[in-house]
């Protein structure tokens, strides 16, 4: 579908799509029982012979992720092509998502890849170019992108929640994890209390339950457990477990995009582009043990930690606690936006058709890249992950490097 107004004033195309896709995305025979092999078999005539046990769970009923998508676009340009618009709108639903879950230890694995779950999945997104200058001589242009986004859980099954990642330990906790109505990368985690102050606190809660530390704490042990982690008692059972987990956020920024501008003047043409993220949320992991557990190296808040004569009133973890440890916690949790200048690159052209005939031009370019970050985060990078590229897995910060700024100088030669 088309339309041109009077004059060239505007002109725009509309398009509107549906399709269904599948996803295979998992290792060669990962729905089949296999065995793994081992040196350290039984000896037999005085040699260890070699071993064959069970490596892996077989999935028999294992399918293709499937993906039903519809799409409605639309192209305008205005003022004899000086401005385009790009519009979309999309909404999808997936079935029978390709998912690694947690499985009993009886049955001597930890995990079992399976067909699990809905999810849905709608956005926006806005692409505005400008040319707004054009002379001879001299341009600038601006290539603004706008996009927004929502993934939501719609079924996991008979199961209350599937877990995708856990704190460490020997008693781990839901970090990430799918829970019906929630966003698909949510966070999960307890909600942080400050730590005990005194040992009326301890008194006190006895009657209320309103507080719960990761282990249990007995009269005998009150005065030394001073100035650790407490949570709130969801349920005010008076034990720290899974029915104390709130949600504590969506990993996926609100809205999202970048502006590139252009300028060329002469032979000389410059590039700055600039990536933006708003909203979302991000563990910050490392405070699992750099924010009052026992290592070397401590987060520079931690000189305000809780002491019983130099900081009584303080509501940070007392130095080499240890019962932080492996909790997680809205205390982790900050906010992802960023502003980043992603890439700057300045080129010249050469012109050698007059003095060489063999040779057309020479380009020099010079480009940075991540040259500088606004965030609010207190760690490197909210824009990286520890889990890599898995969308299930979004912005799981655990010591993760990064993103490099890097310089480079080329030097083209066209012919």
């Amino acid at each position: 579908m088309a339309h041109s107004a009077e004059r060239g004033l505007v002109h725009d195309v509309s398009q509107l799509s549906a399709g269904r896709t599948g996803n295979d995305a998992v290792d060669a025979y990962r729905s089949l029982e296999m065995l793994s092999t081992t040196s350290k078999g039984y000896i037999f005539g005085g040699s260890q012979a070699a071993a064959y046990f069970r490596g892996q769970l077989p999935s028999p009923d294992l399918t293709w992720e499937k993906t039903d998508l519809y799409n409605v676009a639309t192209d305008m340009s205005f003022f004899n092509s000086r401005l385009n618009v790009t519009a979309e709108a999309y909404v999808s639903k997936t079935r029978d998502l390709l998912m690694e879950v947690q499985v009993a230890s009886q049955t001597g694995f930890n995990s079992h890849f399976v067909n699990l779950g809905n999810t849905s999945n709608h956005g926006v997104e806005l692409s505005i170019e400008s040319r707004n200058i054009v002379r001879k001589g001299f341009t600038w242009t601006t290539n603004l992108t706008l996009s927004h986004n929502r993934q939501n859980v719609d079924n996991i099954g008979t199961s209350e929640y599937v877990s995708v990642a856990d704190s460490g330990g020997n008693n781990p906790f839901m970090m990430h994890g799918f829970v019906k109505g929630y966003p698909l990368n949510a966070l999960w985690g307890f909600r942080y209390a400050g730590v005990w102050h005194n040992t009326e606190e301890f008194k006190r809660n006895e009657v209320t339950h309103a507080y719960t530390s990761s282990s249990v704490i007995t009269p005998d042990k009150y005065d030394i457990n001073l100035g650790t982690p407490r949570y709130y008692d969801i349920n005010n059972d008076g034990t720290l477990d899974q029915k104390d987990l709130v949600y504590l956020g969506n990993a996926d920024p609100w809205l999202y995009g970048g502006v590139q501008n252009t300028f060329t003047f002469g032979d000389f043409r410059l590039g700055v582009y600039v990536a933006y993220s708003f909203g979302g949320k991000i563990y910050n992991y490392s405070e699992l043990f750099m924010a009052g557990g026992n290592t070397t190296n401590q987060y520079r808040y931690m000189v305000n930690s809780w002491h019983p004569v130099r900081n009584p009133d303080s509501d940070y973890p007392r130095a080499g606690g240890t019962m932080s440890k492996d909790v997680p916690s809205d205390r982790m949790v900050y906010d992802a936006s960023y502003v980043r200048l992603k890439n700057v690159s300045l080129g010249y052209t050469l012109d050698m058709s007059k003095k060489v005939k063999w040779l057309k031009d020479i380009t020099f370019n010079l480009s940075g890249e991540n040259l500088l970050l606004w965030k609010k985060y207190n760690g490197f990078d909210p824009d990286v992950s520890s889990s890599g590229s898995e969308s299930t897995l979004r912005r799981l910060d655990m010591g993760a490097y990064p993103k490099a700024r890097t310089i480079v100088f080329s030097v083209q030669f066209r012919y």
